[in-house]
């Protein structure tokens, strides 16, 4: 048995065109399935709860994006006891494009009916406030939490998403974001141990994949298998200087240059001088001035396309 999450509304309606053609293919094939259409914000964490209460192994299969990813693993009691498959809706598909998940239906529905390949997943948390969300792809701190809460509400975004060019949404807000997001003091404290305090950061992205918003390769060498979560901190760094950097994270050239601090560690606090926009995988935390991040002490297994 498998149960679909599906989110009819994402990339504007490609979610519900993805569901039709899978539908289709399920009934002609005789799959055993269940399915549930999310109706609005962390709906497919109530529906993944429901479905995760008793232990049982599941077969749990999203049509969405990174959002929807997101809401489902929030919604994941016993993670030992999934299997997660994705068929990528979103405009940024971070996670897919991360762990080598088809961008095409057709296949990633295959891989996920015939399952070849699968990856153990480390689990984000993120703590603020008493409030504690998980993350697969990465949380964020200042500018491309901005980008992401402006993306959320963007009609923009719909336009584009309409056109099928929706990744260029991020880039276009992102050098909007350079010109209005002002840098902010604060403490980088890692695994307890290491402070380092920065005076004008951009922005701080605690990663689980190396890839996010949209293709943004920001951690370039983070691995979701490896029990860290690798930490990147822009500070001191002017609006021209971020456009000319920008681009260049597309391929993970950003790299090793000035104002571009790269970390690796198991625990990771943010104490920010005033509150911050926070992201977890592109979805809003919220106005904050302290986060935690951290890896669950289990994985989730997730079907891919390759090894």
């Amino acid at each position: 048995m498998y149960h679909f999450i599906v989110n009819p509304n994402a990339r504007t309606g490609l979610g519900k065109e993805i569901w039709k053609k899978v539908e289709t293919e399920l009934n002609a094939s005789g799959v055993d399935y269940s399915v549930y259409f999310t109706k609005g914000v962390h709906n497919a964490t109530e529906i993944v709860r429901g479905l995760t209460y008793d232990g049982i192994r599941r077969k749990i299969v999203v049509i969405g994006g990174d959002g929807t990813v997101n809401e489902v693993i929030n919604g994941i009691l016993h993670p030992e006891d999934v299997v997660l498959g994705y068929i990528p809706a979103g405009s940024s598909n971070d996670l897919a494009r991360s762990l080598g998940i088809s961008s095409n239906p057709f296949r990633a529905l295959s891989d996920v009916l015939n399952p070849r390949y699968y990856f153990d997943m480390d689990i984000g948390e993120l703590s603020f406030d008493g409030i504690t969300r998980r993350f697969a792809v990465s949380a964020g701190v200042g500018y491309d939490a901005a980008v992401c809460h402006q993306a959320l509400n963007s009609k923009f975004k719909k336009k584009m998403n309409k056109l099928k060019l929706g990744k260029l949404t991020y880039f276009g807000i992102a050098i909007k974001q350079l010109f209005t997001k002002k840098p902010f003091g604060a403490t980088l404290i890692l695994d307890d141990s290491r402070k380092f305090r920065f005076e004008k950061v951009v922005f701080m992205a605690a990663h689980n994949q190396r890839f996010e918003g949209g293709g943004f390769m920001f951690c370039p060498d983070a691995v979701s298998n490896d029990g860290k979560l690798d930490v990147i901190i822009a500070d001191r760094l002017p609006p021209l200087r971020i456009a000319m950097l920008l681009p260049m994270a597309f391929k993970g050239k950003h790299a090793g240059k000035k104002g571009i601090h790269l970390y690796r560690a198991s625990k990771v606090e943010l104490i920010c001088d005033n509150d911050q926009p926070v992201h977890l995988d592109g979805e809003s935390g919220g106005m904050r001035n302290k986060v935690l991040a951290r890896l669950l002490g289990e994985r989730l297994r997730i079907i891919t396309s390759r090894p």
